[in-house]
């Protein structure tokens, strides 16, 4: 090898230091040299760390509201070795006295890479994007050593939340936001009526609202803590109406992400063709009703004024006319709760968790992967997880009731803390394991199971269901989600047009 070639595989490489105890490692890309440092994890695995590498410029000032605008070249050396700061949030759940966290300027990705010993070798590369209802989260993970723990490369980030992010004037002003949504059918994925919530806001923060251009150029000089407790005046009960602000259909344009509606997208087969594994957790609504199952008071509130708050719970609020939503909300009690009061009997929590379950997610979540395994060549795995583990995300959400009320919302999520023990750890390796060889393969494996992908011809939906260590298996249900129920109620959603 040549002194002008070593140069330049040194130069490519990752350059050691040692820094405070950690090995300091620097590496070149297209926008400047990057400083980060490597680590090892719990498993004895070596990685380099990148964290708070910019990846757009900091949305603020004339760019609130803006798309991404690309990042400039750094000319000094960028110190990744710090995540960056949570996108501004406002947090409506009873349990967090702060209610506003982050700041705008978030826009921030980190990047975890295996030290290997041949560097030519391709990688597999996981990219998470966090959850939180289009309101809140980070990338920044806690806990990432159980996701080191294999030869991956890890990707995470911020996006911006909630109004910053998803803000809609319904014309060229501010036309829409970004979308990231594992369910796309799901009726919390799309907002209705975001140009009347858009001068809503205006108005309740002092600026005109006849005009978009004004309305904007006006939110741009309020503060973010205020604009970010502007949320507030759209919350109902609760963290009712799950979704305040999220992804809209944009009117086309060049930044235009979703043109058309997602369903429609799906429907004409323009949607990506590529392998698609999704999932749900058997009581994925117990998020929502932990956050209430033990208070006497919110439950006699939900009880007494059933009516008033179940739309925005169920979010039909806007796609039920408003004349009609009170006998559709008897209607909904009446299949799921009989004459029974709402109280904190599980005769009475059990129903309340299927009901929001079906509404918010597994409705969605086969509608979506029928119409996809349809449409497309590529094959659809669906997945129906069932394991309780030591621990819940229900106590997070109740304030710290260990009642078992079921698997909640993000439960398989919460395995990858590394404080997990015996057989929980061994679920991680399992859906680790399914996860990996979807990103290597574009095919989920499982040891002892044939995994089939949905056949959306066949009446019965078919998954794989996940309930133990020793009970993984395929699994048939014909009335998923209660659909025949559900399909009995009007909502003005997920229609396929008749042009598509």
């Amino acid at each position: 090898m040549n002194a002008k070639t070593l140069s330049t595989v040194l130069f490519l490489l990752f350059t050691s230091l040692s820094c405070h105890g950690k090995k300091i490692v620097k590496v070149q890309t297209p926008l400047g040299r990057i400083s980060g440092y490597r680590i090892i994890n719990l498993y004895g695995k070596e990685y380099d760390v990148f964290m708070g590498i910019p990846y757009a410029q900091p949305p603020v000032g004339k760019l609130r509201f803006e798309p991404p605008q690309p990042i400039e070249k750094w000319e000094y050396e960028l110190q990744a070795t710090k995540g960056g700061y949570s996108c501004v949030q406002y947090d409506s759940t009873l349990r967090i006295p702060e209610k506003v966290s982050g700041c705008e300027d978030c826009l921030y990705l980190n990047v975890y890479v295996p030290v290997k010993n041949n560097s030519k070798t391709q990688l597999p590369v996981l990219i998470w994007i966090h959850g939180g209802r289009f309101q809140s989260g980070k990338g920044d993970l806690e806990d990432v050593d159980s996701f080191l723990n294999f030869d991956v490369i890890l990707v995470t980030l911020n996006y911006r939340l909630g109004l910053f992010g998803f803000l809609s004037t319904g014309d060229s002003v501010v036309p829409g936001g970004i979308s990231a949504s594992g369910v796309v059918l799901s009726p919390t994925s799309l907002t209705k009526n975001a140009p009347a919530k858009a001068k809503e806001l205006g108005a309740s923060l002092g600026c005109p609202t006849s005009n978009s251009t004004q309305m904007i150029s006006c939110l741009r000089q309020v503060s973010s803590r205020r604009l970010s407790e502007a949320t507030d005046n759209f919350m109902v009960w609760l963290t009712a109406p799950i979704v305040p602000f999220g992804p809209v259909v944009e009117i086309p344009g060049p930044n235009a992400f979703i043109s058309r509606p997602p369903i429609d997208i799906i429907n004409s087969g323009k949607a990506y063709d590529v392998p698609w594994m999704t999932s749900v957790v058997s009581e994925e609504g117990l998020f929502a009703v932990s956050m209430f199952f033990n208070d006497d008071k919110l439950l006699e509130q939900l009880d007494e004024n059933w009516t008033n708050i179940s739309p925005f719970l169920l979010d039909f609020n806007d796609t039920i006319p408003l004349s009609q939503q009170r006998s559709v909300a008897q209607k909904i009690r009446r299949y799921f709760l009989g004459s029974n009061k709402i109280d904190n009997t599980d005769s009475s929590l059990r129903p309340l968790i299927s009901m929001i379950s079906d509404r918010i997610f597994v409705l969605g979540f086969e509608k979506a992967a029928r119409l996809q395994a349809k449409r497309n060549k590529s094959p659809v795995w669906t997945l129906y997880y069932n394991y309780r583990a030591n621990h819940s995300m229900s106590e997070y959400y109740s304030g710290g009731s260990t009642r078992n009320m079921g698997v909640c919302h993000g439960d398989d999520f919460l395995l990858w803390s590394s404080t997990v023990k015996s057989d929980d750890n061994k679920m991680r390796k399992i859906l680790y394991d399914i996860y990996l060889s979807f990103a290597i393969h574009g095919k989920p494996r499982i040891t002892g199971v044939k995994w089939q992908p949905l056949d959306p011809n066949k009446k019965k939906f078919q998954y794989l269901r996940i309930s133990g260590l020793r009970n993984i298996s395929m699994d048939t249900r014909s009335n998923v989600g209660h659909k025949n129920f559900w399909k009995t109620i009007n909502f003005d959603e997920n229609k396929i047009s008749p042009t598509t």
